[in-house]
């Protein structure tokens, strides 16, 4: 089926591979690109706004078309080794080894502080949405969770806090307390740091902590200072050690200010 995209492009779609919100298709000249599915229009052109924010770690999705009904956005890039989770079911079932997180993690920081050096808040940081392929690329998928501050309503006196809580309800496992408390506090670009933290657990345990709780449970065990723990740290005193000792300890200390103070020392100084 050739479709033609809001670009002019006209695309043989041939959708191949689909895992959670992406999809895999070939293109006319044969190539495998990724896109993404938009549930609604609203979503379509909340997701074409952040096409013009490009960096090497980031991937955003621009070329629209339908397939049945459907809406899709579709990226240049190939990404061809899928998701980090579908890798996590699929290969590393026990967690990637040390040495590929510390280079998973070190893209997805440089692309996390891009997005908030430009007022952005990813509030999708886990494993589904990191996209990578067999030439190197590792990307953090701007998706629909992904907001702008300044489009956000913000009170007198908050102006780097946002107060929008809608569409995260499958995001629990993840998210910060201060984005689960709702409370007039509001949260900022921090609880990304939070969502990171979290996600290198999933990548070092094969599974996110609290996945396996339903999300009132979730929301209870954070608010009370619950906080995550690798598997490792368990069971060997040398398995994944600069994680135990450094990612962890900054990521998921529940105090903003602290998170605030790092993120602006620069967490991707650390010896990777």
């Amino acid at each position: 089926m050739n479709l033609s995209t809001n670009n002019g492009e006209n695309l043989k779609i041939s959708i191949e591979v689909s895992l959670g919100c992406f999809v895999w298709f070939s293109d006319s000249n044969e190539r495998r690109r990724v896109a993404i599915k938009c549930e609604t229009v609203e979503e379509q052109r909340k997701l074409n706004s952040f096409t013009n924010f490009q960096h090497n770690s980031i991937i955003t999705f621009s070329n629209i078309f339908k397939q049945n009904g459907q809406i899709f956005m579709a990226s240049t890039l190939k990404m061809n080794l899928g998701t980090c989770k579908n890798l996590l079911n699929s290969t590393y079932i026990e967690g990637f080894p040390e040495p590929v997180i510390k280079i998973i993690a070190k893209n997805v920081l440089k692309g996390l502080m891009f997005l908030h050096s430009n007022g952005i808040i990813h509030r999708g940081v886990c494993a589904q949405n990191i996209l990578l392929d067999t030439e190197g690329e590792i990307r953090l998928a701007i998706t629909q969770n992904v907001i702008k501050i300044k489009d956000c309503p913000r009170w007198i006196g908050q102006l780097n806090r946002v107060h929008s809580f809608a569409g995260l309800e499958d995001s629990f496992v993840w998210l910060a307390p201060e984005v689960l408390r709702q409370d007039l506090n509001g949260y900022g670009i921090e609880s990304d740091i939070y969502s990171f933290g979290i996600f290198i657990c999933e990548l070092s345990n094969g599974i996110a902590p609290f996945a396996e709780m339903e999300p009132l449970r979730i929301l209870y065990e954070k608010l009370r200072g619950t906080t995550p723990f690798l598997m490792d740290s368990q069971t060997s005193e040398n398995g994944k050690k600069f994680l135990i000792e450094n990612f962890l300890p900054i990521c998921t200390n529940l105090s903003m200010s602290h998170l605030y103070t790092i993120m602006n020392k620069g967490l991707l100084h650390m010896n990777f």
